[in-house]
C-alpha cells in the first residue's frame, strides 16, 4: 500500500511596502499653490514563492489634488513601481501564497511650483499555504491476514486564481440638481470588497464602487458628485467549488473619466472606463483516509507511528454595516469630496458571537472662507456579529469602507460609511497515524486452531460476539476476561 496525501497548513508574514520619487508637473496644469489632499490606490499586484522568501510587486497610482495659482483645484495623477518580501518562518511545502494590501500612508512635498515628492508606505499582510505531504507505506511480505483500521477526514488543496486586464465601462449621469460641468478636475474609483458566489468550475465575482466626480463649473466653483455602481464578472477555474474561495481581491490598474455631452447636447454625461484584476485564494476539501492502526494475524509485523496536523477552517462570514460620526465645523463649511479607510481591526467572542472593531478614518476636502482644507475625521466602532467560532481557533477579521457620504449642517459636519465585514475561525489538531509498518517473513506461532486478532475499540464483549458469531463465553475464554486492547476471536 503506498499512498501520498498533502494536508495543507496555513501560516503569515508582515511586511511592509515602501516607494518614494519625485513628479514635474505637466505643462497643461498651473503652479502648484498649495497641496490639498492626496489619493493612493494599490493597483496590478503579483505575488510568488522562492525558497523561503515571499514577495509581492505592483503600482501605486497616485492623484494629487492641488490649488493652483488660479485659485483652482486640479489633479495630478502618477504610478510608482513597488516590491515587497518577508522571511517564512515555516516553508517547508510552501506552494501558495496571496497579500492583502492595508491602507497606504503617503507623504507628499512641494519641492518647487513644479515639482512633487511622494513617500508611500503600505502594510502587506502574506497568506502562506504549507503543503506537507505524508507518505504511509507497508515494508516487506503483503500478508492475508493483515488487518487495519482506516480514518477519513478533510484536508485542504490550495490555488490561486487570478485574471488581469478586465474592462468595465459605463456611462455617469450628472443629475438635475447638480450644476452643469465645465472641466473635469479628477475621478476617483474605489471598489469595496468583493462578494463571491462560487459553483464548480466558475465563480461569480460582485463588487460594488464609489464613483467620485470632481469638477468645475462655468462659474469657476468646485462640485463633487458621487455615484455608485455594480459590476459583475464570472471567473472560470477547475479549481472553484461551492465554498471553496477563502479571500478575494480586486485591484484597478486603470481608471479615465471623460466628460461629454449628452443627448441633449449638455455636458452632464461622463464617460467611465476601468480596467481591474481579480485574485481569487481558493482552498477545496479533500477527503484524507489514513491508516490509524495496523497489525498482522499472519506473521510477525511492528508498526512506527507519527502525528499529523490537521487545519480546520470555518465557513466565512460576511455583512455589511453603517457606521456614523460627527465632528464641530465652522458655520457654512463647503464639503468637496471624501475618501476613508479603517485601521486597528480587531475581533474577540462574547456570548457565543463575535465582537469586530477598529476606527474608520474619513478624510475629508472643504472648502471654508473661498480656501480649500483636509480634515480627518476619526469613527471608532464595535459590531456585534452572530458568528460563533471554537475557543481554540484563531479568528481573522478583514474590514474594508466604501467612500462616505459626509455632509455639513450648521456648525458639525456628519459622516456615515459602509463597513464591508469578513469574519473567518481556523484551527488545527493533531491525530496519530501509521508512518511505517513492516511485516516478516516468519509465521506467527500458532495452535491448531484457526486464531484472528481484533481491538475492540471500546466496543462491548456481546458486540464483538456477535459481530464475530462466537458465544460470549468462549470468547472470554480465550481471552481470560475481555480488558485486553487486542481480543483474540476463535
Amino acid at each position: 500500500m503506498n499512498n501520498a496525501n498533502v494536508n495543507w497548513t496555513a501560516t503569515h508574514a508582515d511586511a511592509v511596502a515602501a516607494a518614494d520619487g519625485e513628479f514635474i508637473l505637466p505643462n497643461d496644469l498651473p503652479d502648484v499653490k498649495r497641496i490639498v489632499n492626496t489619493v493612493t490606490q494599490v493597483s496590478g499586484c503579483r505575488t510568488f514563492l522562492e525558497g523561503q522568501t515571499v514577495s509581492a510587486e505592483g503600482e501605486l497610482c497616485v492623484k494629487i489634488l492641488f490649488t493652483g495659482d488660479d485659485s483652482n483645484l486640479h489633479c495630478a495623477g502618477y504610478k510608482l513601481p513597488f516590491s515587497v518580501s518577508a522571511a517564512l518562518r515555516e516553508s517547508d511545502g510552501a506552494r501558495v501564497a496571496a497579500a492583502l494590501y492595508g491602507q497606504p500612508d503617503t507623504q507628499t512635498r512641494l519641492s518647487n511650483p513644479r515639482k512633487f515628492s511622494v513617500r508611500i508606505k503600505v502594510p502587506v499582510l502574506f497568506a502562506v499555504r504549507l503543503a506537507n505531504e505524508w507518505e504511509p507505506f507497508i515494508d516487506g511480505v503483503q500478508d492475508s491476514g493483515l488487518q487495519y483500521k482506516t480514518v477519513t477526514t478533510v484536508t485542504y488543496a490550495a490555488s490561486t486564481v487570478t485574471e488581469d486586464d478586465i474592462p468595465y465601462a459605463e456611462d455617469l449621469h450628472i443629475p438635475e440638481s447638480y450644476p452643469e460641468p465645465d472641466r473635469m478636475i479628477c475621478g476617483i474609483f474605489i471598489p469595496s470588497a468583493p462578494v463571491v458566489s462560487p459553483s464548480d468550475g466558475t465563480a461569480e465575482i460582485t463588487f460594488n464602487a464609489d464613483a467620485v466626480l470632481l469638477y468645475l463649473t462655468e462659474d469657476g466653483v468646485t462640485e463633487c458628485f458621487k455615484t455608485q455602481v455594480t459590476v459583475t464578472h464570472q471567473t472560470d477555474d477547475d479549481s472553484i467549488t461551492p465554498g471553496s474561495v477563502c479571500s478575494c481581491c480586486v485591484y484597478v490598474k486603470d481608471q479615465k473619466f471623460s466628460l461629454t455631452t449628452d443627448k441633449s447636447g449638455r455636458l452632464r454625461t461622463v464617460e467611465l472606463d476601468v480596467t481591474y484584476s481579480v485574485s481569487l485564494l481558493c482552498e477545496t476539501e479533500k477527503e484524507l483516509t489514513y491508516t490509524g492502526d495496523m497489525f498482522s494475524t499472519e506473521k510477525y509485523s511492528s508498526a512506527e507511528y507519527g502525528d499529523i496536523t490537521l487545519r480546520r477552517v470555518g465557513l466565512p462570514y460576511t455583512t455589511h454595516v453603517t457606521v456614523s460620526g460627527e465632528t464641530k465645523a465652522i458655520p457654512d463649511t463647503r464639503i468637496i469630496t471624501a475618501t476613508s479607510a479603517c485601521r486597528d481591526v480587531s475581533c474577540e467572542r462574547t456570548n457565543g458571537q463575535t465582537a469586530v472593531g477598529g476606527v474608520m478614518d474619513a478624510y475629508i476636502v472643504y472648502e471654508e472662507s473661498g480656501e480649500y482644507k483636509t480634515l480627518t475625521v476619526p469613527v471608532p466602532f464595535r459590531v456585534l456579529i452572530p458568528y460563533s467560532s471554537p475557543e481554540n481557533s484563531e479568528l481573522y477579521a478583514y474590514v474594508t469602507s466604501g467612500s462616505p457620504n459626509v455632509r455639513a449642517d450648521g456648525d458639525k459636519i456628519y459622516v456615515d460609511a459602509e463597513l464591508y465585514i469578513r469574519l473567518c475561525a481556523e484551527s488545527t489538531c493533531k491525530d496519530r497515524a501509521v508512518t511505517v509498518f513492516r511485516i516478516s517473513d516468519r509465521q506467527r506461532e500458532r495452535d491448531k486452531t484457526s486464531l484472528r486478532l481484533y481491538r475492540p475499540n471500546g466496543e462491548t464483549v456481546w458486540s464483538v460476539a456477535k459481530k464475530f458469531g462466537v458465544p460470549v463465553a468462549e470468547l472470554e475464554k480465550y481471552n481470560g476476561g475481555t480488558d485486553g486492547t487486542v481480543l483474540i476471536i476463535p
